[in-house]
């Protein structure tokens, strides 16, 4: 698993997702960030955090990259920040990004969830287009594409992950429910 974005989403779930066995990727373009993760250490504060970050990495099972471009992962999620501007208009230019770098790595069979707080309609109308077009690759028939909204209160982010339901919004049934299996990995 790719989670890409190693802000406070991303990086929860890049944890929760290590400690129940799945292997991840970290992935972030800010190098001082990635050093001081991959030393054990976190920039934001969450109850039993650093602990689980430093179990994870010394099991070998979370690593951390600043590039896609030598990623074999089949899962990706999306967690990168989607600020407001002064206009009440979401800047997507960190999703942009990121979605034209996975449409020149995705492959058949691959699985794109995006995580990120975007307006409605962002995964439809803005990182299909990119998906599909980069890579020449149709949802659904060959690869997969939802979106699973963050809703973890800041502090108790790792006890929520594997206590709340995950809520998948998929683009076709198929989908839906080869996220909701993934998911059903964590809680």
């Amino acid at each position: 698993v790719h989670v890409i974005g190693m802000g406070f989403v991303g990086l929860t779930v890049a944890i929760s997702l290590a400690n129940v066995g799945h292997r991840v990727t970290g992935l972030d373009v800010n190098q001082k960030l990635l050093d001081k993760l991959r030393r054990g250490e976190s920039l934001i504060y969450e109850t039993g955090l650093t602990a689980k970050l430093k179990h994870v990495l010394e099991r070998g099972v979370l690593n951390f990259e600043s590039s896609l471009e030598h990623s074999r992962s089949s899962i990706y999620i999306i967690a990168v920040s989607a600020p407001v501007d002064d206009h009440n208009q979401a800047d997507l230019s960190a999703l942009d990004i990121v979605g034209k770098q996975l449409a020149n790595i995705l492959k058949p069979g691959d699985q794109v969830m995006l995580r990120s707080t975007v307006p409605v309609g962002t995964t439809r109308r803005f990182l299909l287009p990119l998906l599909e077009g980069g890579s020449g690759l149709t949802v659904s028939e060959e690869f997969n594409l939802v979106f699973s909204p963050e809703r973890t209160l800041a502090g108790k982010a790792l006890s929520e992950l594997r206590t709340l339901p995950q809520l998948v919004g998929g683009l076709t049934p198929r989908c839906t429910e080869r996220a909701a299996r993934f998911w059903a990995t964590l809680t």
